[in-house]
């Protein structure tokens, strides 16, 4: 009975990995790097299930062998994998909880699609720093943190993500655009973003969007960011059609080179 229990509970997790590996799932609970190592185990769990159930060992069953149907229940409860904009909140590291007063405009109207009229003169058509995901961490520390970011300044950015909102550190008249990184799986995930100039607009939090504008000195200092991106197009975005975990730049090249890194200018 325990045996044939045993081997339902690896056939059901089998299924499990199988159903999320065709639906296209596993990049919403495990980092690229970790994503063969849960595909390989499909076949020593099959073996392992099948062999359970017929044979003909008579073990009795365990109450505490209901315990390994846990992890299915919380498989079931977390759905497709995809984290809520609450989780980010919660992962900001403590250090970037310094509240920063800055006089920001109030609206209280919603505008999916924003156009500045005194910025009819840039050019979107070649974007300085089109910010793909093989980038967008790497990037995104780049503007906030590194000095050498300020002479960047007036350049154009092009950067998709969903948009944040918390007194608790984001300063008054910014926002923040990013996404979740991974190392590991999302157990692991923390929010990474850039930090935006809020104009005559307001974004809801959680909403995804495709921004469009030029980077400035926020004079915020290093503790928030040295660099911010003054919205000039802002539109919003399917949510469904969006990568929402980000990795560093290494795991997206098996040699881990960084190539797509390399095509922005972070001299």
């Amino acid at each position: 009975m325990r045996n044939k229990f045993l081997g339902i509970v690896c056939l059901i997790y089998s299924f499990v990995i199988a159903f999320t590996w065709i639906s296209n799932n596993l990049k919403n609970f495990l980092a690229i790097n970790m994503q063969n190592y849960i595909k390989l185990s499909l076949i020593p769990l099959i073996i392992m299930g099948i062999y359970l159930i017929i044979s003909k060992s008579k073990n009795k069953f365990k109450f505490s062998d209901v315990i390994l149907l846990i992890p299915l229940l919380m498989i079931f409860i977390a759905g497709d994998g995809r984290l809520t904009v609450s989780f980010a909140n919660n992962r900001v590291s403590n250090h970037n909880k310094k509240k920063t007063t800055v006089v920001q405009k109030k609206n209280d109207d919603t505008k999916d699609i924003l156009n500045y009229t005194d910025n009819r003169n840039i050019d979107f058509n070649n974007i300085k720093y089109d910010i793909v995901d093989e980038a967008y961490n790497e990037l995104a520390i780049f503007f906030s943190f590194d000095s050498k970011a300020i002479k960047h300044e007036g350049e154009t950015v092009r950067v998709r993500g969903f948009a944040l909102e918390n007194e608790d550190y984001i300063p008054d008249g910014y926002f923040m655009i990013g996404k979740y990184i991974i190392t590991c799986c999302a157990a692991d995930s923390s929010f990474v973003g850039y930090t935006v100039k809020n104009g005559d607009f307001k974004v809801k939090s959680g909403a995804w969007y495709e921004i469009e504008g030029v980077l400035e000195k926020t004079n915020l200092g290093d503790e928030n960011s040295l660099m911010a991106i003054r919205v000039v197009n802002i539109k919003s975005i399917d949510k469904k059609n969006e990568e929402q975990y980000i990795y560093q730049c290494f795991a997206y090249d098996k040699d881990g080179s960084c190539s797509k890194l390399l095509e922005y200018d972070m001299s």
